[in-house]
């Protein structure tokens, strides 16, 4: 996993590494570290595919804002974590979809929280489902995944980019993605929480706009369900 830390302030740079360095999460890690914004997009320009960005606001002719801005075209996954003196900029800094907007000086036990949630993430970008179909096995990206519909003793996969069917339960599924931020919302149907776009009386819409309807009876789960996936992923 790759870390790149961003601020212009050499000293406080050090501090949040060395906290980094403590925390259980990322034992095992590669840190890069930058003291202008300019660098860190010279080196993410170059397909350093880096997974976590602690990035400063105040730095020099590129800030962390525009600099977040400019991250998420080459690297849209990437998971940036503002850390700042400025409260101020919090607001600017949300049409970067920022995991965090830490405040300076820093609580580590906050920064540690973070990166638990950060890690999270990551892994459900890089988690995989095998489908075995008629013409063998193939591996998806659970992110990948819009949701998992139960028909006639079959399990249809409507992802992104393509369809996939296999025989299966409906248990089989839910045992495991359950906690990788899919929810059930009927008696047939697994959604992944990523992809919800609004959430209504009698169904939920996709970002693709499509709807699918929620039981009655699994509403409130549901709902809660989402809101803590919320808390889990985002601020």
């Amino acid at each position: 996993m790759n870390i790149a830390m961003c601020d212009d302030d050499r000293n406080y740079r050090e501090l949040v590494l060395s906290y980094v360095k403590e925390s259980e999460v990322f034992s095992n890690c590669t840190i890069v570290e930058f003291d202008t914004a300019e660098e860190l997009l010279a080196a993410s320009s170059k397909d350093i595919p880096f997974d976590i960005i602690l990035l400063d606001v105040e730095m020099g002719e590129i800030n962390g804002i525009e600099a977040g801005k400019r991250l998420r075209t080459v690297n849209p996954n990437c998971i940036i974590i503002y850390i700042s003196s400025f409260p101020k900029y919090a607001i600017d800094s949300f049409d970067n979809e920022p995991l965090h907007y830490i405040l300076k000086p820093i609580d580590k036990d906050k920064l540690f929280e973070v990166l638990r949630k950060a890690k999270n993430k990551i892994n459900r970008l890089y988690e995989k489902y095998n489908i075995t179909h008629k013409d063998g096995v193939i591996s998806i990206y659970t992110k990948d995944i819009l949701y998992i519909e139960y028909y006639r003793k079959h399990l249809i996969f409507h992802c992104t980019d393509n369809e996939y069917e296999t025989i299966g339960k409906v248990k089989d599924v839910v045992d495991r993605l359950e906690n990788s931020g899919f929810i059930l919302i009927n008696q047939a149907v697994l959604v992944n929480a990523r992809y919800i776009k609004q959430i209504s009386k009698l169904d939920i819409t996709l970002n693709n706009n499509e709807k699918l309807m929620i039981s009655v009876r699994k509403k409130s789960d549901v709902i809660k369900y989402y809101t803590r996936y919320l808390k889990e992923v985002h601020l």
